[in-house]
C-alpha cells in the first residue's frame, strides 16, 4: 500500500492543536486541551500503523530503539531549542529563589534540564520526590517523552496486532479488532480508577494523564485502527457496486458526525456537569478515547469520498497547512505564550484574546521558518 496523505486528518490535527493552544492561553477550559491530546495520541498510532502495515517488522531491541529515534529525529533539534528557551524563562522568573538555594538549586535545575532534553522526564512521576527532576520546563515535553516510548514499542505492538488478526477465516476481522480495542479501553479505565482510589484524585493527575502506561491505550487503539484501515483498503474493492460505495460513504459520514457529537457532549459534561471530585476523569487516559478513535477512522475513510475540488478552497488549504505545522507549533507554543505574557503584563493589563493572537502569530511564524528550513534540507 502506497504511503497515503490524509487531508481530512491534517484538518483534525489543526483543530486539535487549536484547542490545546486556546486552553493554554486561558481562552477555553482545560478540557479542550485534553481532547486535543487524545486526538494526537490516537492519530499518531493510526498513521504509524497505516504507513507500516506492509513492512517487515524487526522487533529486536536495537531496531526498535532506532525506529523510535528516527521518528523523533526530525523534531529533536527544535525540542532542544524550546527546552532551553523555557529553561531561560524559568530562571528569569525564579532567579532570587534559585540564588538563595545555591548550589542545590543549580544541580537540580541541570538534572531536570537533562531529563527534559533526553526525553526521559515522563518515565517517572511528576509529583513527590521525583517532581524536582522529572517534570518539564516546556510543559509539552512530556508528550514527546511518552511518544518516544511508544515509538520504540511500535514494531513489537504492530507485529502482535497483525499476528492476532492474521487468520481471516475466523470471526470477522472488524469485530475482532473492535473487541480487542474495548479490552484495552477497559484495562485503562480499571488502571486509572485504581490510581485514583489509591492516591486520591488530586495526586493522581500524572498517573492518569501523562503516565505512558495510561496513554499507551490511546496509542495502541490508534495502531489497531490503522491496521483495520490498511486491511480494508488492501481488500479487493474493485467489484463494489455504486450502492455499496454510497453505503460506505454514509457510514463514514455517520461515524464522523456521531464522534464529533460525543466529543461535544463529553466536553459539556466535563466542564458543566462534573463536580470537582469527578474532574479527574477529563484528564484520564480514557475519557476522550472513543470519540477520538471514531473521528480518526471516520475521517480517514471519508478521504476517498471527498471530491478533489473541495481541497482547492482557500480556507481549507490554509487549515491543512496549519495541520501540517502542528508538530512544530505544539513544541513552540507554550514558551511563546509565557514570553508574550511576561512582556505584555509589564506594558498593560493582559487581554487574553490579544495575548492569544500575538502568541499564535509568533508561534506560526517560527514554525513556518523551522518547517521550511527542514524541507530545504530534505530536498538537498
Amino acid at each position: 500500500m502506497e504511503k497515503q496523505y490524509f487531508n481530512t486528518l491534517q484538518i483534525l490535527r489543526a483543530i486539535a492543536f487549536l484547542t490545546i493552544f486556546l486552553s493554554h492561553c486561558l481562552i477555553v477550559d482545560g478540557a479542550f486541551s485534553r481532547w486535543g491530546v487524545a486526538i494526537f495520541f490516537v492519530l499518531s498510532g493510526f498513521l504509524n500503523a497505516v504507513h507500516g502495515y506492509d513492512k517487515e517488522l524487526d522487533c529486536s531491541l536495537k531496531v526498535s530503539f532506532n525506529y523510535g529515534i528516527r521518528k523523533i529525529k526530525k523534531l529533536f533539534p527544535l525540542h532542544v531549542v524550546m527546552v532551553f528557551v523555557a529553561f531561560g524563562l524559568y530562571v528569569m522568573s525564579n532567579i532570587s529563589e534559585l540564588i538563595a538555594k545555591l548550589p542545590t538549586s543549580a544541580i537540580v535545575a541541570v538534572l531536570k534540564l537533562l531529563s527534559n532534553i533526553f526525553l526521559i522526564s515522563d518515565l517517572f512521576p511528576s509529583e513527590g520526590i521525583t517532581n524536582a527532576i522529572f517534570s518539564e520546563y516546556n510543559i509539552v515535553t512530556w508528550y514527546l517523552s511518552a511518544m518516544l516510548v511508544f515509538y520504540i514499542l511500535t514494531p513489537l505492538l504492530l507485529k502482535g496486532i497483525k499476528a492476532l488478526f492474521s487468520d481471516k477465516r475466523s470471526t470477522n476481522i472488524t469485530i475482532r479488532m473492535i473487541l480487542f480495542m474495548l479490552i484495552i479501553y477497559a484495562l485503562v479505565i480499571i488502571e486509572n480508577l485504581l490510581f485514583v482510589k489509591t492516591l486520591g484524585s488530586e495526586r493522581a493527575f500524572w498517573y492518569v494523564y501523562e503516565n505512558p502506561l495510561s496513554r499507551i491505550g490511546d496509542y495502541a487503539i490508534g495502531l489497531i485502527l490503522g491496521c483495520l484501515y490498511a486491511y480494508k483498503m488492501n481488500s479487493d474493492n474493485s467489484r463494489d457496486m455504486a450502492e455499496d460505495i454510497r453505503r460506505k460513504e454514509k457510514k463514514a459520514y455517520a461515524l464522523t458526525t456521531v464522534s464529533a457529537f460525543i466529543s461535544v457532549l463529553l466536553l459539556y459534561i466535563g466542564i458543566v456537569v462534573f463536580t470537582d471530585a469527578q474532574k479527574w476523569m477529563i484528564s484520564s487516559g480514557f475519557y476522550f478515547t472513543i470519540p477520538a478513535a471514531g473521528l480518526v477512522i471516520g475521517l480517514a475513510f471519508l478521504e476517498s469520498f471527498i471530491k478533489e475540488k473541495a481541497w482547492d478552497n482557500v480556507a481549507i488549504k490554509k487549515l491543512i497547512q496549519f495541520g501540517t505545522l502542528s508538530a512544530y507549533t505544539y513544541l513552540i507554543h507554550v514558551p511563546v505564550i509565557n514570553l508574550v505574557h511576561a512582556i505584555y503584563k509589564r506594558l498593560a493589563v493582559v487581554n487574553v484574546y490579544i495575548w492569544g493572537a500575538i502568541s499564535m502569530l509568533i508561534t506560526v511564524a517560527v514554525a513556518v521558518v523551522v518547517y521550511e528550513k527542514g524541507k530545504s534540507k530534505r530536498v538537498k
